[in-house]
């Protein structure tokens, strides 16, 4: 929150972090505060973020850096953002002259969830830049890609033993029934086509697999239920199911409407090792839960799942709760409450 830019809140909420025994904290650098005009460096910004990350170590914890966490600068915006493909050679300066600044840093995630900048801001309106146009996903898709590629070997190349991914976001569909085969196979192509394929994509230039799942839902093949708009919030839920219906588990739910869903989770991370074999990192997952109702319900049973896979045996690293504090939501703002402790 902006509250951790004055210094005190950020160090007194990081103490209480370390005092509960969090091993990993990790924050989001903004582009736009450390570059707000192209080329131009903001030192008093990139001087709070190294107090911040200084605090971080200091209390025992490894920070975990997102270079990229939706915002762009507005001089990137003014140029096209995702679209216009110079924003790989924008994100590289930017990659380079963070990582040469923060030795001390040794995991990254380039961007924090390319598939929904992707689907909400270039196939809806729901997220800025609001373009909803499907001819230019192909360009915004590629450009995503191969900035997250010239960002990973720019880290490497400064930092060999860095350790570097990309948060992806998924939410695990289901087939309502399992015996269908067009159901099995169309629950299995939204999974790969908004989630997997991006892990599938840039998986020679991740040293993890890093997962942000909070719920999931079981999908009903539809051909009449033909959707080419998000018009809702449930069709913004998912904005590549086109010929399906959404269906809720008969599960307790987020502030969101979110079902919670422990066994998706397992699923999810089943099928990741399964696929890759690549270590996971859980980046995110948690519950915007206003009066604390299901809480703790949520994360016992997600960290049951997380135990349940660990047993056979899948590589998870390690877990990082979304979120350590009350955070802004990109269309919510501070509507919904994440934070474990405030």
């Amino acid at each position: 929150g902006p509250q951790w830019w004055e210094e005190g809140k950020a160090e007194a909420d990081i103490k209480m972090i370390s005092e509960l025994g969090m091993k990993v904290q990790r924050i989001s650098f903004e582009w736009g505060r450390i570059e707000p005009e192209k080329g131009v460096i903001n030192h008093t910004a990139v001087k709070r973020y190294k107090a911040i990350i200084k605090c971080i170590k200091d209390n025992g914890m490894i920070p975990m850096v997102t270079l990229n966490h939706y915002a762009l600068p507005s001089w990137v915006a003014k140029k096209g953002s995702w679209k216009n493909r110079e924003i790989i050679g924008f994100f590289k300066h930017y990659v380079k002259f963070i990582v040469n600044e923060f030795p001390e840093v040794t995991y990254w995630l380039t961007l924090n969830e390319p598939n929904v900048v992707l689907i909400m801001g270039y196939l809806s309106h729901y997220f800025p830049p609001q373009d909803n146009n499907i001819f230019s996903t192909f360009g915004v898709w590629s450009n995503l890609v191969n900035a997250h590629k010239t960002a990973y070997r720019s880290i490497k190349k400064i930092n060999p033993t860095a350790r570097v991914g990309s948060a992806v976001f998924f939410r695990w569909n289901k087939p309502v029934d399992h015996h269908d085969i067009f159901e099995r196979f169309y629950a299995y192509a939204v999974n790969n086509i908004s989630q997997v394929n991006y892990v599938r994509e840039i998986n020679s230039t991740s040293d993890f697999i890093a997962v942000n799942f909070y719920s999931g839902y079981f999908l009903k093949f539809n051909f009449k239920k033909l959707r080419l708009s998000a018009g809702t919030e449930r069709q913004r839920i998912h904005k590549t199911i086109l010929f399906g219906e959404l269906r809720d588990p008969n599960a307790y739910m987020s502030d969101y409407g979110w079902p919670i869903v422990p066994d998706f989770f397992l699923d999810l991370l089943k099928s990741l090792r399964q696929t890759f074999h690549k270590p996971i990192i859980i980046t995110e997952n948690g519950i915007a839960d206003k009066r604390d109702k299901n809480r703790s319900l949520y994360l016992l049973t997600h960290l049951v799942a997380i135990w349940r896979a660990l047993k056979d045996g899948v590589n998870i690293e390690q877990y990082i709760h979304w979120s350590t504090i009350d955070n802004l939501e990109w269309m919510e703002g501070y509507g919904k409450s994440f934070g474990l402790i405030a």
